[in-house]
């Protein structure tokens, strides 16, 4: 995609960037740019997404309050990873910026849709090494940030009955849910992973309970994709055997 089928602007303070920074560089919002002339797929590249609860959700699964309210809770170490001379990675000899909060919707779109990190890379037009350091760090980011936010964990989480404890007193919300992998190179793993539901087939399965309060309480191990959810509910302990 050449610089000149793509429109930039931000729809926050109405700067309209020259170069390729894709970012504003007075409010630092995210920016809304548009792609003339595209013949893309479906899914739709990165630089014709739009600011919109329609694109967020297609893309990162989160509408754009949603995504604001991860970004604000992990806004100053997103700030600090783009001042980051590692950061700035390109295929080509103009240096290439990403916003704080582009870092963060590119991530969610990673996760949600599992994308190769060499699709992501053609599309942002960077280097597959600067898309792998840039999905672990914000990652990490969001685990640090996000994790102690929506997570609470028992004190003495160290024991072994604190997990299920006597369930007659407690009432909890529980579902499991998968994390695509790549395909196994072995047969045998690829029949134990296999997850219909999975974008690339294959999956782990965790599951996750939460109280009456929304506030996750309980993360199981991870298991194969191919095990049932009554299986994994079983074994985790959460509920009596």
């Amino acid at each position: 995609m050449s610089v000149s089928q793509v429109k930039w602007n931000c729809s926050e303070c109405d700067y309209a960037p020259s170069d390729r920074r894709k970012y504003c560089s007075e409010c630092h919002s995210m920016l809304t740019w548009t792609c003339t002339g595209s013949s893309r797929s479906e899914q739709r590249p990165w630089s014709e997404w739009r600011r919109t609860n329609a694109s967020c959700i297609q893309h990162t699964g989160y509408d754009v309050e949603q995504v604001q309210e991860l970004y604000s809770m992990c806004e100053e170490p997103l700030i600090n990873y783009c001042s980051h001379k590692n950061y700035r990675l390109t295929n080509s000899a103009a240096t290439f910026y990403l916003s704080p909060m582009n870092l963060l919707v590119v991530t969610l779109w990673h996760l949600k849709h599992y994308h190769s990190e060499r699709y992501i890379a053609s599309e942002l037009n960077i280097s597959q090494q600067a898309v792998n350091y840039l999905l672990s760090t914000v990652v990490d980011i969001l685990h640090s940030c996000v994790y102690p936010e929506l997570i609470s964990m028992p004190a003495n989480i160290s024991s072994s009955r604190t997990p299920h404890g006597p369930q007659q007193y407690h009432k909890l919300i529980v579902d499991s849910t998968f994390i695509a992998i790549p395909e196994p190179y072995d047969s045998q793993l690829r029949k134990a992973y296999y997850h219909k539901k999975s974008s690339t087939n294959y999956a782990l399965k965790v599951q996750i309970a939460c109280d009456f309060h929304h506030r996750i309480v309980h993360v199981s191990e991870c298991y194969r994709g191919s095990v049932h959810d009554i299986a994994v509910l079983r074994e985790s302990g959460t509920c009596k055997r």
